[in-house]
């Protein structure tokens, strides 16, 4: 048994001195983008460095990390362990190059910023102008992602804050609205009710939608589903996309009905490119929360930044 636990402990110690940390690195983009090719988009590597990453990462640990062939790619019990603790290295990691130098007054660091796609807001721009203005050796990066990505990552404290849509709160995230976006429905040219005079929210009975799969009774889009329900709107939900792009994409081609924060889709009117449907005024306001995690370790930079925030935001909303 000494031999064993001898054994054992240098293992410990060979993992200390000689894992590479791009090798765990690796290994979250692979676990996160659920994938080998999206992995190797995500981080600018071949997929080819990608898998000699992932071997050499399990030769390293001696365990089996990810089952995967033709069809299936699963992370293996082991493999979710490691993926939880590659996450708390990262986290820690990020950290160091954020440590203040002795007797520097200023504040420095870097914020990681996740936003939903596409949102327009000028309490946004004026608050991310100010605080720069303020504290300009805060770095910042923004990552465009889906809602439910944006509250992942924000849990898991990979992240500073998040704008995105949510319907209830994880118990380690707090969240305040800060912006309504009102949502319409919109169609292609090439489809049959595109620049048609007279169209009634009764034409729309029968008709195929595009929408995003929280779009659903009990979802972050639920009002949506409701007014689908409320209007009897019987047409099949032919395609779902956590992309608004995507989702665009698809209306304009006339693959159906699509679901486009009015904002985005009045441009696209103007452009000829979609055509508005009833109702007109738009479907009710659905609230972007600006979330954050209170339970994690934060940096000074986080903590100003936070802090800073949530001032501006409620005296704008006076």
């Amino acid at each position: 048994m000494k031999i064993e636990a001898n054994t054992q402990r240098d293992v410990h110690q060979r993992l200390a001195r000689h894992l590479d940390w791009n090798l765990l690195r690796t290994f979250i983009a692979v676990v996160e983008c659920g994938g080998f090719s999206k992995a190797a988009q995500h981080i600018h590597l071949t997929q080819p460095a990608i898998s000699h990453a992932l071997k050499r990462l399990e030769q390293s640990l001696g365990l089996k990390l990810i089952e995967r062939n033709a069809r299936r790619f699963d992370v293996t019990d082991a493999g979710k362990i490691v993926y939880a603790k590659a996450i708390e290295i990262h986290s820690q990691i990020s950290r160091l190059a954020e440590v203040p130098l002795p007797g520097d007054q200023q504040v420095y660091g870097h914020l990681r910023l996740l936003f939903a796609s596409r949102l327009q807001s000028a309490i946004l721009n004026s608050l991310l102008q100010q605080f720069h203005l303020k504290y300009p050796e805060i770095t910042l990066s923004v990552d465009v992602l889906s809602s439910a990505e944006i509250q992942s990552r924000i849990e898991r404290g990979l992240g500073t804050v998040g704008l995105c849509l949510m319907r209830d709160s994880p118990r380690k995230l707090r969240s305040i609205p800060i912006i309504s976006q009102r949502y319409g429905l919109y169609c292609g040219p090439s489809h049959k009710l595109f620049q048609r005079s007279g169209v009634a929210a009764s034409d729309l009975r029968h008709e195929d939608f595009i929408t995003f799969p929280s779009d659903q009774i009990g979802g972050v889009l639920s009002p949506l589903a409701i007014f689908r329900e409320q209007h009897l709107y019987r047409g099949r939900v032919v395609a779902t996309s956590n992309n608004l792009e995507e989702i665009i994409r698809l209306t304009e081609i006339g693959i159906g009905v699509g679901l486009v924060p009015m904002h985005i889709g009045s441009d696209f009117v103007k452009e000829d490119r979609l055509f508005a449907l009833p109702p007109l005024d738009g479907i009710s306001p659905i609230d972007v929360h600006f979330i954050w995690n209170s339970e994690v370790n934060i940096t000074k930079a986080e903590d100003v930044f936070i802090d800073y925030a949530l001032k501006f935001l409620a005296k704008a909303a006076d």
